[in-house]
C-alpha cells in the first residue's frame, strides 16, 4: 500500500527527488527501532485517552491499528519510522482520528526514546553474554588451578604465576566492564517522552505515566536535555569499546600462545583457517578479528563524539548519523562475545610446555633477590648482585649460584637455592592476597563466583522489568479496546 507523505502540503509542496529522500532517510537504522516506535505511540494514545485530550472511541481505533500492525515495510520518500507509522495510521483511519496520533509528541522526543528503549536490550544482551563469558573463564580457571606458567612484563619473563591468576586477571576486567554497564544503564533508561519537539506541550499530558508504562525509571526531565542530548550513546558505546579493548588483549594474547615460539596453547579447527597455499597453516583467524574489530568500535565512538561536537542545542539532523555507529558497536561486541567465549572454552592449554617454559627463563631472579634480602642484605644491593651473577647466564643452576654467590661474600645452602629455583614453591610462595599461589586463587575463584551470581540475578531482575512493562502496556492497551468493542 502506498502511504501519502503527510508532512507535504503546508509550508512545503514539493516532493523531494528519489536522490534526495535517500540522502536524508534514516529507513535502514530504524528498522532497529520498529517495535519501540510502536510500543510509544501505544503508551502514547493511552495516555492521551487518560488524560481525556483523546476520545475513547478514537484512541480504542488507534489502538487497534497498531495491535493489528504485522507487516509494516517502511517507505524511504517518507523519511522515517515515525513518518511511515503516522502515515499508515490516517491511511486505516482518516486525518480526523489518525490525524490525532502526534498531539503532543514529536518525532524528536519519540526518537530519543526509542534509541533509549533499544539500547536497554542491547545492554542487557551484552551484560548476559559478558556474564557467560567470565563464567567460562571461571571454569577454565577452576581446571588450572595448579598449571604454573610464565609471568610477563614487557613480553619478557618476568616472575611464575599460574593460568588461572592470569584468567582472573581477564576475569575481573570484564567484571568492572559488567559494573560499567549497570552505570550506563541507569542513564539510558529514562524517558524523554512529553518533551515534544523541545518545549513540551501546552496539553495537560502526564510524562510520568508514558514513562511508567515503557518500563523507564525516571524522567530525562528538561524538555531541550531530553530530545538534543546523545551523551548516553557516546557513553555507552565508550563503556562497550573498554569491552573491546579488554577482548582484544585476551585476543592478543591467544594468537601469541599459540604460535610455535610459545606453543601455550592449541586451538580446535573450528578456531582456525588455513592458508590458500601453505598447508601447514592453522591461523588464529578468531583472534586476528577480534583485535581488528576493536579498531572498528574506535570508530564508531570517534565518529559519535565527531557529530556530536559543537552542535547547538536543541535537535539537529546531525543526530540521525549517530545511531548507525550505535549499533554497529553493539553488534561488533555481542558476536565477539559470542566467539570468545567458545575461545575459552575449547582452547587446550599445554601445562608441559608452561613449566618447562618458566624453567628456562629467569623468572626466578626476583625470589632469588628476596632470598638475599632475607639473609640481611639490602633489597637494592641483593637486586644488583644477582643481576650481576645473571648477567652471562641463560639458565639458573642451583650449585653455579651458590657458587657466584659467595664471591660476592654472600652464603646460602644449596638447599634454599634449589627451592628458590622451582617456580611451583616460588608460586605458592606468593599467597597474599591477589597473588597467584593455588590457595589464594581459589579463595578469589569463590568470591567471584558468588559476585557472578549476584550480577546474573542482577541483570535478570532488569530483563524481567523490561518484560513487566510490555505486559502492562498491553493491559492498557486492552482496557481502552475493550471497553470501545
Amino acid at each position: 500500500m502506498s502511504l501519502n507523505d503527510i508532512l507535504r502540503g503546508g509550508i512545503i509542496i514539493d516532493k523531494p527527488s528519489g536522490k534526495i529522500a535517500e540522502y536524508t532517510s534514516s529507513i535502514l537504522a530504524d528498522e532497529k527501532i520498529k517495535k519501540y516506535v510502536i510500543d510509544i505511540v501505544k503508551a502514547h494514545v493511552v495516555m492521551l485517552t487518560e488524560r481525556n485530550i483523546l476520545k475513547e472511541n478514537e484512541s480504542s481505533q488507534i489502538l487497534k491499528v497498531l495491535n493489528e500492525l504485522t507487516d509494516f515495510k517502511l517507505d524511504p520518500m517518507l523519511e522515517d519510522i515515525h513518518m511511515n507509522l503516522e502515515s499508515y495510521i490516517i491511511s486505516k483511519l482518516g486525518y480526523s482520528i489518525g490525524g490525532n496520533v502526534n498531539i503532543a509528541k514529536s518525532r524528536n522526543d519519540q526518537v530519543a526514546t526509542a534509541i533509549r528503549m533499544a539500547l536497554r536490550s542491547e545492554l542487557l544482551n551484552i551484560a548476559f553474554k559478558l556474564i557467560g563469558l567470565r563464567k567460562a573463564i571461571l571454569k577454565r580457571c577452576c581446571e588450572l588451578i595448579d598449571a604454573v606458567m610464565p609471568g610477563y612484563t614487557h613480553l619478557q619473563h618476568a616472575q611464575p604465576i599460574t593460568v588461572s591468576h592470569l584468567l582472573l586477571a581477564h576475569h575481573d576486567r570484564l567484571k568492572r566492564d559488567i559494573d560499567r554497564i549497570k552505570e550506563v544503564y541507569s542513564r539510558v533508561n529514562i524517558s524523554p517522552m512529553g518533551a515534544a519537539a523541545l518545549a513540551t506541550s501546552s496539553f495537560n499530558i502526564d510524562r510520568f505515566r508514558v514513562a511508567e508504562l515503557l518500563g523507564f525509571n525516571g524522567l530525562v526531565e528538561n524538555s531541550i536535555d531530553a530530545v538534543s542530548s546523545r551523551d548516553f550513546i557516546a557513553e555507552a558505546v565508550f563503556t562497550l569499546s573498554l569491552i573491546m579493548t579488554n577482548l582484544s588483549s585476551f585476543a592478543e594474547e591467544i594468537i601469541l600462545w599459540n604460535t610455535l615460539e610459545f606453543g601455550f596453547i592449541n586451538l580446535p579447527d573450528e578456531l582456525v583457517s588455513t592458508s590458500s597455499i601453505m598447508p601447514q597453516k592453522r591461523n588464529p583467524v578468531i583472534a586476528e578479528l577480534v583485535r581488528a574489530k576493536t579498531g572498528s568500535i574506535y570508530g564508531d565512538l570517534t565518529a559519535i563524539l565527531t557529530i556530536l561536537k559543537a552542535l547547538p542545542l536543541s535537535y539537529n539532523l546531525d543526530l540521525q548519523e549517530v545511531t548507525p555507529h550505535l549499533w554497529s558497536a553493539c553488534s561488533i561486541v555481542s558476536s565477539t562475545l559470542d566467539v570468545m567465549i567458545d575461545a575459552v572454552l575449547k582452547m587446550k592449554f599445554n601445562t608441559d610446555r608452561l613449566i618447562e617454559t618458566v624453567r628456562k627463563g629467569m623468572s626466578a631472579a626476583t625470589e632469588l633477590a628476596n632470598l638475599l634480602v632475607r639473609s640481611g642484605i639490602s633489597f637494592r644491593e641483593s637486586h644488583r648482585i644477582v643481576g650481576s651473577i645473571l648477567r652471562d647466564r641463560n639458565t639458573l643452576i642451583a650449585d653455579e649460584i651458590v657458587e657466584a654467590l659467595s664471591k660476592y661474600g654472600v652464603n646460602v645452602s644449596i638447599d634454599d637455592v634449589s627451592k628458590i629455583l622451582n617456580p611451583v614453591y616460588i608460586v605458592d610462595l606468593h599467597s597474599v592476597i591477589g597473588g597467584p599461589s593455588p590457595g589464594i586463587v581459589s579463595k578469589a575463584i569463590n568470591v567471584r563466583l558468588k559476585a557472578l551470581v549476584e550480577d546474573e540475578e542482577y541483570f535478570n531482575n532488569l530483563a524481567k522489568s523490561l518484560k513487566e512493562y510490555e505486559l502492562k502496556l498491553s493491559n492498557a492497551v486492552a482496557n481502552i479496546i475493550n471497553v470501545n468493542s
